[in-house]
């Protein structure tokens, strides 16, 4: 059902007797501040090409989406309501067509602030003009995807913190080796075989198995071989030199074993 606050364009949607060039672009607002939604609707409905109504509730939101049918859909997600997160990727996989543009990102949180698992077509600071969000509209209507520059920034940075906490999981991975364990794989990696290796730790053959033996056991993997791309794949060794293939390091091992 529609909200007693809903507010509706002045003029009805496109119709099948409205010519192209005079078919205005269905814009949906869903903001719980009615004066911002107030505000965007008055300057859309007198700026530009566009059919505009506000909601200030999820339930009448997705009513309007159904019976309205808008091309867009602004999200304001300036309120700090979490759930406005889940809602807006539920809406951007069940309405396929419709272009939503989440305003007021770079106020969320950076532990809430998952712009690319939003699915969503536009990303919009809280201090966008109305003008740029009015090319926004238009941008994403045509196929686009836009963001502002400062989210943009927000973003990359955030793509380096969590790359940073990869590499420090990768790290603390790591340590379920023992030193001597790293020892042995570095020199497996540079395609000793298990008598060599012992014999340049100083090693029995006896023991240099056991190590090897822990080291597969550990990762969960079967092979030498195998080993050695978890350890690269992490970062644990430095970079790989040119090696000849697996399998011809296979075939040399198994002869010097």
């Amino acid at each position: 059902m529609q909200s007693e606050e809903s507010q509706t364009e002045t003029t009805n949607p496109a119709s099948s007797d409205t010519p192209a060039y005079e078919q205005r672009r269905r814009v949906l607002i869903f903001s719980s501040y009615k004066l911002f939604s107030q505000c965007l609707l008055s300057y859309l409905q007198q700026h530009g090409n566009f059919g505009v109504r506000s909601e200030s509730a999820i339930e009448s939101t997705t009513d309007a989406i159904e019976v309205w049918k808008p091309e867009v859909l602004l999200v304001d997600l300036s309120c700090g309501d979490e759930n406005l997160l889940r809602y807006v990727q539920l809406i951007s996989r069940d309405y396929g067509r419709l272009k939503v543009i989440v305003l007021g990102v770079d106020q969320l949180s950076a532990g809430d602030l998952q712009c690319t698992d939003l699915r969503a077509s536009g990303y919009m600071a809280s201090g966008t003009s109305l003008k740029e969000l009015s090319g926004a509209i238009d941008q994403v209507v045509e196929g686009g995807v836009v963001c502002s520059p400062s989210l943009a920034y927000l973003a990359f940075a955030r793509l380096a913190t969590l790359s940073g906490e990869v590499q420090r999981s990768s790290r603390i991975e790591a340590l379920k080796l023992t030193p001597r364990e790293m020892e042995t794989l570095l020199l497996i990696a540079e395609g000793l075989s298990n008598r060599k290796v012992a014999d340049r730790l100083s090693l029995s053959i006896y023991t240099v198995k056991n190590h090897v033996h822990h080291i597969l056991e550990k990762l969960h993997v079967s092979s030498r071989e195998e080993a050695v791309q978890y350890a690269y794949e992490r970062c644990w060794l430095p970079s790989r030199p040119s090696l000849p293939s697996v399998d011809g390091m296979a075939a040399r091992q198994r002869a010097s074993a």
